[in-house]
């Protein structure tokens, strides 16, 4: 049974606002007792498993292991932090790469470090991006406190199958007279969790060995246009590049020699033959631009540079304004000058499709924030196990997905399961497109938590985990020959026209390349993005026993570029909310 979410919604928001507690769990409680115990906290903002276990790679990002105590079971009064800013594993030895482990430690004195996560590591496949961290740890009068900020930005992961252009982390594991447990909280404002042409790669399938009709039904199936004129979405570029198509073949049909000079005479039989053949298909262009026989495209140019970085294949040179007549002032210019820029037209259309989807992100989560505490106090009843979560939106492709926006733990588990339900859906159905068998390849889980209080004898305990998304592949254990290639492959065709296929998903292809000339994917893979852990010891001392800190001086540990004391608003918050959180979680155990 999961514990009934009474926090308020301003005092959720304080939990998210404050981050960390920086001077102590103890001014959360209310509790009369005094005794030991210790705080814990896990966090991994983003990691990655491919093959069973990882065995393949494994990527953990930002990982932390925090501990706090005043137990005179463990030792001394201490406070540790363990920063792992970047861990990858592999059964390839180049992939095991590491940026060091910063760690802080403290028995009174503060100990602060920083740390990039990316120092040192060579450029490589399996991870890049840039972060900064800070920690710190020290021991007092008011117990023992391990506090972390981090903060990541451009990361990508796994041959770029996964992608965060930016997150932050905060951590807190304290311990003190009346109270030890962890916080943390996160904001991730997107991730591509799977892009699209990266997952096809992995799995051993390029776009460009499907054929058109797959990829104008991808198009419309993730709500993607090509960037000419208002967006041409999937429909448009099907009859565009079957107009363009039929144009070569009929001025092939029409008897005309392909070494006949263009003439007005020669163009007015051209547009004969043509009227009907790309006509027919100016309804279906936006903004209504009319091919009229061979005046094709007009305009075109001038639309395509938010494409980025394809300039040189789709360009005011190479699509642009089309026309016969403008042929005839070039001397040299004959019939086959005519089809041979028409099959450049119809080219780099189908390299134009092939690089949107091949930057298409298959599924994408937006606006996620978490906060999660874990505090164990000298009862059950004044202990508390709590995670407050959200998510913006789940994208598949361009489109959000029904039925999933403003997702938080204030909805039901129903609710939850189900937007989880449709969330893969909705990944199923692109993925079918290609082949049947692809529809059961991913499956997402969103928002499992557990929050549970409870005893030991005399030993107190809270948990609280977050696990904010998980998307799970699964592939097929052999692709089928329709999966694999096709007589009318788009890449095929473009190299028949004379062109040159664009390179597709090459941070996946390096991946594999260092692999062993693999499809990295071929195994199970999970992608996780923000994994968080918090748990409370607490022992309560009997009236007069007293409790073990540090002789040292009182110290304030600051948050790093936060607040030096803790917040007076989540204070307020914790304290408002606990007496009738702590009257729900007693002695109980809640799982989602």
């Amino acid at each position: 049974m999961r514990t009934k979410h009474i926090l308020g919604a301003a005092a959720a928001a304080a939990l998210l606002a404050a981050g960390p507690l920086s001077a102590g769990l103890a001014a959360a409680s209310d509790a009369a007792d005094h005794g030991v115990g210790t705080g814990a906290a896990t966090a991994t903002l983003l990691g990655v498993e491919i093959g069973e276990g990882g065995s393949i790679l494994s990527v953990r990002l930002v990982g932390h292991d925090a501990t706090a105590s005043i137990d005179p079971a463990a030792g001394d009064a201490f406070a540790e932090g363990i920063l792992h800013p970047l861990d990858v594993t592999s059964s390839v030895e180049a992939l095991n790469l590491a940026a060091p482990s910063v760690g802080t430690r403290s028995t009174g004195a503060q100990d602060s470090r920083s740390a990039d996560p990316f120092a040192g590591v060579p450029s490589n496949p399996a991870v890049s991006g840039s972060g900064t961290t800070a920690l710190s740890s020290v021991v007092d009068q008011a117990g023992a406190r391990s506090l972390l900020d981090a903060a990541l930005s451009d990361v990508g992961v796994a041959g770029g199958l996964v992608h965060l252009p930016a997150g932050s982390l905060t951590l807190a594991a304290d311990s003190a007279p009346d109270a030890s447990g962890a916080s943390q909280g996160v904001d991730v404002p997107s991730a591509t969790v799977l892009d699209l042409s990266a997952l096809l790669e992995g799995i051993g399938i390029s776009l460009s060995s499907l054929d058109l009709n797959t990829l104008v039904r991808l198009l419309d199936q993730l709500g993607v246009t090509l960037p000419i004129g208002s967006g041409l979405d999937g429909a448009a570029v099907e009859a565009l590049a079957d107009a363009l198509d039929g144009s070569v073949d009929a001025i092939l049909d029409s008897g005309l020699e392909l070494t006949t000079p263009i003439t007005t005479e020669v163009c007015a039989q051209i547009d004969a033959i043509l009227d009907g053949t790309l006509g027919d298909v100016s309804g279906s262009l936006p903004d209504g631009e009319d091919l009229g026989g061979v005046e094709l495209l007009d305009g075109i140019g001038d639309a395509v540079d938010s494409l980025p970085g394809t300039e040189d294949l789709l360009n005011s040179a190479a699509i642009g304004d089309l026309s016969c007549q403008a042929l005839v002032d070039s001397a040299t210019a004959t019939v086959q000058t005519l089809v041979d820029t028409i099959r450049s037209e119809l080219r780099n259309l189908l390299r134009g499709t092939l690089l949107v989807l091949d930057g298409t992100a298959l599924l994408t989560i937006t606006d996620v924030q978490a906060g999660l505490v874990a505090s164990a106090a000298g009862t059950v009843d004044d202990s508390v196990a709590k995670v407050t979560a959200s998510i913006g939106d789940v994208r598949v492709g361009a489109l959000a997905v029904p039925g999933v926006a403003d997702l938080d733990l204030s909805d039901t588990l129903a609710s939850i399961s189900g937007a989880a339900d449709l969330v893969t859906a909705a990944v199923s159905d692109v993925l079918a497109i290609i082949d049947p068998a692809l529809g059961n390849v991913v499956d997402v889980d969103l928002l499992a938590i557990t929050e549970s209080v409870g005893a030991d004898g005399d030993v107190v305990n809270a948990v609280s985990t977050l696990s904010a998304l998980v998307a799970t592949i699964t592939p097929p254990a052999v692709l089928s020959a329709a999966i694999l290639g096709t007589d009318d492959a788009v890449g095929d065709v473009i190299t028949e026209l004379g062109g040159t296929v664009p390179a597709l998903a090459p941070v996946m292809e390096e991946l594999e390349v260092v692999l062993g000339e693999v499809s990295a994917l071929a195994g199970p893979t999970t992608v996780s993005v923000v994994s968080l852990s918090s748990t409370g010891q607490f022992v309560a001392h009997a009236p007069g026993d007293g409790s073990t800190t540090s002789d040292s001086p009182a110290t304030q540990l600051p948050r790093t570029g936060a607040d030096t004391v803790l917040p007076a608003l989540l204070a307020a918050a914790f304290a408002g909310a606990a007496l009738g959180i702590r009257r729900l979680v007693r002695s109980a155990s809640a799982t989602r």
